[in-house]
């Protein structure tokens, strides 16, 4: 009989393939379950990426977009047609970064009709808006040198819109 050392790598072959295939797709419905769970309680399906009381739920959704990234770049994706249609019919957010941002556009939007201005003071209750405005002038600033950035031209009109300050200290080196 020849030993392991011995014997010569071959092709795996898996057990049982369907068996396989059941037991992903069973996980699958159960995220699926578990995201409308999150939706029924938060309101939106903005799962965030690192999320205790449910990381196999934070790590399916980030496996979600993942596929559908790779689908949109006609690679190999296991995201097929029906679970595309069912996430995008539950309105998922494939684009968390986007949505992100829109989102924070979205709070400044409201502190702009408050307010009359765009300027969120770093001791605003959602200090997240102050840092959020302070990262939009440094993508600015990258985005005019030609570096790499976040900042589109889109979302430059979006905050001109309102009146963005970008230099709301009036540095000259802005």
């Amino acid at each position: 009989q020849p030993s392991l050392s011995t014997m010569t790598p071959g092709p795996c072959k898996r057990q049982n393939p369907k068996r396989t295939r059941r037991y992903q797709s069973g996980q699958w419905n159960d995220r699926y379950q578990e995201l409308l769970q999150f939706r029924e309680q938060h309101g939106h399906l903005f799962v965030p990426h690192s999320y205790p009381p449910n990381q196999k739920l934070a790590q399916w959704v980030k496996r979600q977009r993942y596929q559908f990234k790779l689908k949109q770049m006609n690679h190999h994706s296991t995201l097929n047609e029906e679970r595309e249609e069912l996430l995008a019919s539950i309105g998922f957010i494939w684009d968390s970064h986007a949505a992100s941002w829109q989102e924070h556009f979205q709070a400044l939007e409201a502190f702009y009709m408050a307010n009359g201005h765009c300027n969120v003071p770093a001791d605003y209750h959602d200090t997240s808006l102050n840092i959020w405005c302070k990262h939009q002038r440094r993508q600015f600033k990258r985005f005019k040198a030609n570096l790499s950035s976040t900042m589109t031209r889109d979302r430059f009109d979006c905050l001109e819109s309102i009146g963005f300050d970008w230099n709301p200290r009036n540095l000259k080196s802005f």
